[in-house]
């Protein structure tokens, strides 16, 4: 009576059938029984059918779970030759002068930003790059968290447990952690170099104020002889002919180009920007930078990028050994700032401050999203967050519907502007209103509250 009422009935061989079909489709995404279990317990609340005992349902899953796992290995059977196979399976034998695995190898983590971990990760991103993981294409066959959830196993067991688990189990989570490997250390890399390059420029700034207060007193006293001589130079009762004299009466010549020598060695460019001490460290830097550059396969959306192409030019130079920039590098993408220190007097190149203004300016591009890096997720291409160009015509309806906007961009931008004129109507109203929020100088000044 009660299942009548409440509108349940009894599950037959046919819903049963139905429903490990669907927990096989749930365990292609992620095989965890107890998340199974709470997900058919929901399917079957759902459809109102009366959950089956605790052991059959249990079954149910486990012969579920298999045929994901026989089907993940159907799927990756093609990319499994002899070769491959073997392959994999060095990856779990011990070198015997360290003792590691090539799998413990892979899946530690850097724990610092140094070059040194730097060309570790790119030594990682070279072994996988050569070994062919990329042709795998893991991404187009299996489901993105089932590859995780494999990934995230092969993270968790020693070599030892996975080396005598059935084959049908190793080598999908083996190719699934190598070809995660290969995004994940790609984006630490991105990260590392990163951060290499803001600590070298906080060293650098830090640098800069150091030696400022070093010349501290050297510079004061060179003003007071400055002084001194424009006291002389704007006395109208000395002459021309009798200045120089005069200022050699009064300031000893020893002494004088002592100041002078002095003045030089701690003047700063005009800007006073601290470039020059960021090329104090250019060697540091130039120990992982030729091969970050190399391995790192940088993109842009344009089709004429200045940026790209000194990255080019660079990897170029590095190859053949080669340090003089030639004059027609593009520098198109050198900032105001970094002008003067990339281009002398002569318009000539200079080799060091070009390079590191490059570094500076991926590091930009990267993190704007300018310039992207493939087989990456972290610094993936922009356009793979939107909706395809090819798709976007057959989608338009349906999202502008979903959004409540019409399809016509020239429409949306006139609704667009006549909000914005409203909202200002009501700012202004408020700025002209009892001065809790008001305009000062250009700024805007809200009272507390």
């Amino acid at each position: 009576m009660i299942m009548q009422y409440l509108g349940f009935r009894r599950g037959n061989e046919e819903d049963l059938d139905e429903l490990s079909a669907w927990l096989v489709s749930r365990a292609l995404e992620h095989d965890k029984p107890s998340l199974l279990y709470e997900l058919a317990c929901d399917k079957l609340r759902k459809e109102k059918i009366i959950r089956p005992g605790v052991t059959n349902l249990e079954r149910l899953i486990a012969e579920s779970r298999q045929k994901a796992q026989s089907q993940t290995m159907l799927q990756l059977v093609p990319r499994l030759t002899d070769k491959c196979i073997s392959w994999l399976d060095n990856l779990l034998v011990p070198d015997r002068e360290t003792g590691m695995t090539t799998l413990s190898w892979l899946r530690q983590s850097a724990v610092t930003n140094s070059p040194n971990a730097i060309l570790n990760n790119l030594e990682k991103l070279t072994f996988l790059k050569e070994s062919g993981v990329l042709e795998w294409d893991m991404a187009s066959l299996l489901n993105p968290n089932r590859l995780k959830r494999l990934a995230q196993i092969a993270r968790g067991s020693k070599a030892r447990a996975l080396r005598r688990s059935v084959e049908e189990r190793r080598y999908p989570i083996l190719m699934a952690f190598l070809y995660q490997s290969l995004l994940d250390i790609t984006d630490e890399t991105v990260d590392m170099f990163d951060r290499c390059l803001a600590e070298t420029d906080a060293r650098s700034r830090g640098d800069m104020d150091e030696y400022r207060k070093s010349v501290a007193r050297a510079t004061n006293e060179k003003v007071r002889f400055f002084t001194e001589i424009g006291h002389l130079v704007l006395d109208e009762n000395i002459s021309d002919a009798d200045l120089r004299r005069t200022i050699l009466s009064r300031i000893p010549k020893e002494k004088l180009r002592s100041a002078v020598e002095e003045s030089e060695r701690i003047a700063r460019p005009l800007d006073d920007n601290y470039f020059d001490f960021i090329d104090n460290r250019y060697s540091y830097l130039r120990q992982f930078t030729p091969a970050f550059l190399s391995i790192c396969a940088f993109r842009s959306n344009l089709s004429d990028d200045p940026l790209l192409e000194a990255i080019d030019l660079l990897r170029h130079l590095n190859d053949e050994g080669r340090h003089v920039i030639p004059d027609e590098a593009p520098i198109d993408f050198v900032p105001p700032k970094w002008c003067d220190y990339v281009l002398d007097e002569e318009g000539k190149i200079n080799r060091h401050y070009y390079e590191l203004c490059v570094l500076w300016e991926l590091k930009n591009a990267l993190r704007s999203g300018d310039l992207w890096i493939e087989h990456s997720r972290h610094y993936a291409n922009p356009e793979t967050y939107l909706i395809p160009k090819d798709l976007w015509p057959e989608l338009r309806p349906e999202v502008c519907q979903q959004i409540a906007a019409p399809q016509s961009g020239s429409e949306r931008l006139k609704e667009r502007k006549t909000e914005l004129e409203r909202m200002l109507t009501r700012v202004n109203a408020m700025l002209t209103g009892d001065g809790k929020i008001r305009l000062d100088n250009g700024e805007l000044v809200t009272s507390p509250l």
